[in-house]
């Protein structure tokens, strides 16, 4: 028996929600690719925040951490234009487990998409 499954959320169906609305990380990424990556000290990110509320078992813990093994550090994480991360904390993680000092990140200028909630 298997307990915890290790199939990766299809890139379509992944979201990233805030308080009042969620949006679609395919259109995040798409909207990124126009931005230059540059270098963000680890430091700099507030790290003092809980990023996936919820479900606080053991199984969904090492969910995460499986997806921070998995975790490609050649991209980038992208933050809003309020400065959120609104994808890359595995990544981000995966950095400050392995004692780097920067991460590549893509800064948005504009508005996330349309929400897909409304």
């Amino acid at each position: 028996m298997k307990l915890i499954d290790t199939t990766n959320t299809p890139l379509s169906e992944e979201t990233f929600s805030d308080s009042e609305n969620s949006y679609s990380t395919f259109e995040i990424i798409k909207i990124s690719k126009k931005y230059k990556p540059f270098k963000l000290p680890l430091k700099h990110i507030d790290t003092d925040v809980i990023r996936w509320k919820g479900d606080n078992t053991i199984n969904n813990f090492a969910w995460h951490m499986k997806r921070c093994l998995k975790a490609e550090l050649k991209y980038p994480i992208i933050m809003d234009n309020r400065g959120t991360i609104v994808n890359g904390w595995h990544r981000i993680i995966k950095s400050i487990v392995q004692n780097k000092e920067y991460i590549m990140c893509i800064r948005l200028e504009e508005n996330l998409p349309f929400p897909l909630n409304k």
